[in-house]
């Protein structure tokens, strides 16, 4: 079946709680979610949590049916 208009999703999905710290984020303007300080994650696991948050978000696209999934 052809598709008539291909979904995906525009702009960034939220960074979990569990792997940036809101409370350093939010004293930045502007945020740079690049800065390792704000990661909640002990840095030994910030590779993994970081991999993880991608994964919740590419799920959350194939769940929603988007046709174009991405990982922003």
């Amino acid at each position: 079946m052809d598709m008539l208009l291909p979904t995906t999703l525009v702009g960034s999905y939220a960074q979990p709680d569990w792997l940036i710290d809101r409370g350093k984020l939010a004293g930045r303007f502007p945020p740079r979610v690049r800065a390792r300080e704000l990661c909640a994650s002990r840095a030994e696991y910030l590779d993994q949590a970081q991999d993880d948050a991608t994964l919740l978000a590419i799920r959350a696209q194939e769940f929603a049916g988007l046709d174009i999934i991405n990982r922003r």
